[in-house]
């Protein structure tokens, strides 16, 4: 079994108890995608690797590392960026609890994906100065979905392929319809074009720029959130969450 020392860019997406005094780590990491790793004697008093390894925490992180085991090791682990504006507001860290349990559930492991983690990290940094939490959600699961290959076809009909008129939009076709094609999709909900502009616009801008234009948040996020949960094959994606 071949088994190499690793340092890796990570970002700690999720935590757990492991044995008497040690965690598992989800990491998602610039080189390797995600990744799960053993932190021995993590939540001993005065452990190395305490602060490096919270939830939301960039750090460098050197791994003893393995494709042949599904738990690497963790061997030091030092911080880059704790995000600790995150801990003033509990809506923050419930924002940040989407973007981490997207790239944990949404992703395979050993699977770089290096776009992801950048706006993943970027949508990190933007929670606690964003003044419309949830339309900052929404634009980082469209861009997100793009990401993984899933983005929704937002410039022609699905079924035409027309570039006109494009009023409505079906999760189960995976995009907008126009007027003449709205009715081969049981779930197609009318958005008209102010409300297809809207998606466009969001894909289009970097998700610094978002507080340059006004959207109907409620419904691109529920709608992302259905396409999200259809797509990516995951039923209760978010569904712990509490309402932002």
């Amino acid at each position: 079994m071949e088994k190499r020392l690793k340092r890796v860019r990570g970002l700690v997406i999720n935590k757990y108890p492991y044995r008497e005094s040690s965690d598992v780590v989800v990491l998602f990491t610039a080189e390797y995608g995600k990744i799960k790793a053993v932190a021995k004697g993590r939540r001993r008093p005065g452990s190395r690797l305490g602060a490096a390894l919270e939830n939301f925490c960039l750090s460098e992180i050197v791994l003893y590392l393995s494709r042949d085991r599904e738990l690497q090791i963790v061997k030091e682990a030092q911080l880059l960026d704790p995000h600790a504006e995150l801990a003033r507001n509990y809506r923050f860290l419930l924002g940040a609890s989407y973007i981490s349990e997207l790239l944990e559930r949404a992703t395979e492991v050993f699977s770089p994906n290096r776009a992801l983690l950048e706006l993943a990290l970027t949508s990190l940094k933007l929670i606690p100065e964003s003044d419309d939490l949830k339309k900052l959600l929404a634009a980082f699961l469209l861009k997100a979905l793009s990401h993984l290959g899933h983005m929704p076809v937002l410039d022609r009909c699905t079924v035409c392929k027309s570039r006109e008129k494009l009023l409505y939009f079906s999760v189960e076709k995976g995009g907008v319809l126009c007027e003449n094609c709205w009715k081969s999709a049981e779930d197609s909900i009318m958005l008209g074009s102010k409300g297809i502009s809207e998606f466009q616009r969001i894909l289009k801008l970097p998700i610094n720029k978002l507080n340059r234009f006004k959207a109907e948040t409620d419904v691109l996020f529920d709608l992302l959130l259905k396409f999200a949960r259809y797509h990516l094959e995951i039923p209760d994606l978010f569904a712990r969450k509490v309402d932002i």
